[in-house]
């Protein structure tokens, strides 16, 4: 997201620091990550040389919701894909959260062992963390609809009442990843297909438009 003038760069912020900015996310984690677990809040602390973030009670308040749509296996380990909204901002919030709670993002260099980021990247060339969605308000917004496709990842540009809304469809390097994955379940092989071919089944929906799996699928993935 780029301003094209102060006015615009400075309402940006404003509504990054207020709340009114939404971002959603799909990412794939480690594990059988509870349904019934929808929000991880920890506050995050950073320093400004590059240097991992943490979880410490000095750090500033920082929330994340969730939703784990579905239960997969590959390479005989667990991974769950989950949609996240973030509340707040604060650097590597997701893969931080995610890591604090046992069930870090695939392919992730900097908050899992060396060992399982080796095994990660056998078969995911990536952090499997993708932004699908980011929207904000538009006073002047452009009231056509847009769009830009490749043979995999589309990029949607619309409005909603008075949100300004851009959906991109998951990359096609991390399609190639979840599809070598094997669903658990009828709700998973559904949930897990409508993002490795969208324009066959769902174009990715805001955050709170998806159902989290049943507690009855979590004891299933445990057996």
């Amino acid at each position: 997201l780029v301003a094209t003038c102060y006015r615009a760069y400075y309402d940006m912020q404003l509504q990054l620091s207020t709340g009114q900015m939404v971002r959603d996310y799909v990412v794939l984690c480690h594990g059988s990550l509870p349904p019934g677990r929808n929000r991880i809040q920890a506050p995050v602390d950073w320093f400004q040389d590059g240097a991992a973030s943490r979880v410490l009670p000095a750090g500033r308040p920082s929330r994340t919701r969730l939703k784990t749509l579905a239960f997969a296996s590959v390479l005989g380990c667990a991974v769950s894909l989950v949609v996240i909204r973030i509340d707040t901002g604060r650097r590597h919030q997701v893969r931080l959260h995610t890591s604090h709670v046992g069930h870090p993002t695939v392919s992730d260099g900097r908050y899992t062992a060396a060992s399982t980021y080796a095994s990660d990247a056998a078969w995911c060339p990536r952090n499997f963390l993708h932004r699908y969605r980011l929207a904000f308000l538009a006073k002047a917004a452009n009231s056509r609809s847009q769009s830009c496709e490749d043979l995999f990842a589309t990029t949607l540009v619309c409005i909603e009442g008075n949100m300004q809304v851009v959906v991109e469809f998951l990359p096609s390097d991390l399609v190639f990843a979840l599809g070598r994955t094997q669903a658990l379940g009828t709700s998973s092989s559904q949930a897990i297909r409508a993002w490795t071919d969208p324009r066959r089944y769902s174009t990715p929906r805001a955050w709170e438009q998806y159902t989290a799996l049943a507690p009855s699928d979590f004891s299933r993935s445990e057996e």
